[in-house]
C-alpha cells in the first residue's frame, strides 16, 4: 500500500514537472538556445502605422528600465499595442524578455501612448542592449 502511494506521488510529480515544462519554458537565456545577434544599445523594429517616438533607459545596479512614448499614426483607433522587449548580456545572449502595454491602452488615430518596462535583480545588472519590438494583438 505505501509503495503504491509513492509510485502515485512520483507519477503525478513527473506529470506536473512534464505539464509546466512545455507550457513555462525558461524565461532566463543561459537554460535555453543563446541567440548570437549583434544588436545595438537600442534596437527598434515597428509594425505600420505605430511609431515609438521616443525611448530612453535607465540603468541602476539592480534596475534596468526602457521607457518611451508610441504614436498611433493610422487613421483608425488601436487597442492592445505592445511593446515586446528583449535584454541581452555583454556576450548577445538573450537574458530576459517582457513586454508592455501603452498607456491608454486604446490609442486614437494621431494620439500617443505611453510604455515602461523594468528588469529588476541580478538580470538587471548584466544588461548591456535591448531590442523593442511593437506589435498589436
Amino acid at each position: 500500500m505505501l509503495k503504491s502511494k509513492i509510485l502515485a506521488g512520483i507519477i503525478s510529480l513527473v506529470v506536473v514537472l512534464a505539464l509546466l515544462t512545455a507550457c513555462c519554458p525558461p524565461r532566463i537565456g543561459n537554460l535555453s538556445e543563446p541567440t548570437k545577434e549583434k544588436k545595438e544599445e537600442i534596437e527598434v523594429k515597428e509594425i505600420k502605422g505605430v511609431n515609438i517616438l521616443s525611448h530612453e533607459t535607465d540603468k541602476a545596479k539592480n534596475a534596468y528600465r526602457v521607457s518611451g512614448q508610441v504614436k498611433n499614426s493610422t487613421n483608425k483607433s488601436l487597442t492592445g499595442i505592445k511593446i515586446n522587449a528583449t535584454f541581452y548580456d555583454s556576450e548577445e545572449n538573450i537574458i530576459h524578455t517582457d513586454f508592455s502595454y501603452t498607456h491608454p491602452k486604446t490609442l486614437e488615430p494621431q494620439q500617443i501612448g505611453l510604455f515602461d518596462i523594468a528588469v529588476f535583480g541580478e538580470e538587471a545588472s548584466i544588461i548591456s542592449s535591448s531590442e523593442l519590438v511593437v506589435v498589436t494583438d
